[in-house]
């Protein structure tokens, strides 16, 4: 057999290694996700139902006109509870982007659906003034963006529990294998010259 068909035939079954490889590459199944962190939504659910009580407290209170001092002064650390704690327990959880987003949830989903139960209700109200209140749209407007917005802020909260969770630990080298990388491969010999790809690890 001459040395040019010896040649010929490495350089075929090179061409058909290569082949191979890039089938098997193509084939290889994803790596499987990584399972979520622990959750630790109680925290900040706890947190909220403890502004919550406060809110409600001092709205009861703060609507008797003896009582709006110790209304306020259960309202607004309510609120800023309601605003901050969420966060702050994600902060503490090492979530600095989540910590943004629970506040920016605080803060704009109450504001939304307060803003749009409003308009809702200012549009649907009779007009003219009754027993009640003078101006019947806007005594509507103020009633059912106040029920928006305790609804947002509770959606928000909602939210807030379901999506903290610890971020998920980085995959191990170990633990995963090491990667294989192809590389081109390039031999001679007294039969020949044949070129592929190996794996390297």
């Amino acid at each position: 057999m001459s040395g040019r068909s010896l040649w010929a035939k490495g350089l075929l079954l090179a061409v058909l290694a290569t082949a191979a490889v890039a089938r098997a590459a193509k084939a290889e199944t994803p790596a499987s996700p990584q399972p979520d962190g622990a959750w630790y939504g109680y925290q900040t659910l706890a947190s909220d139902l403890a502004a919550f009580a406060l809110i409600t407290s001092g709205a009861v209170l703060g609507s008797n006109m003896d009582s709006a001092a110790l209304g306020l002064g259960l309202a607004i650390p309510g609120g800023a509870l309601y605003f901050a704690g969420g966060p702050l327990i994600r902060a503490g959880h090492g979530d600095g982007a989540g910590a943004r987003n629970s506040l920016l949830r605080r803060v704009l989903i109450p504001i939304s659906a307060g803003a749009l139960a409003a308009g809702i209700a200012a549009l649907a109200a009779p007009s003219g003034s009754s027993d009640i209140c003078n101006d019947q749209r806007a005594c509507y407007a103020a009633a059912f963006g106040t029920l928006g917005f305790g609804a947002g802020m509770i959606a928000a909260s909602v939210v807030d529990a379901i999506t903290a969770r610890e971020a998920a630990a980085a995959p191990s080298a170990s633990a995963g294998g090491a990667a294989q990388v192809p590389l081109p491969g390039f031999v001679i010999s007294r039969k020949g010259a044949a070129f592929g790809l190996r794996l390297a690890f």
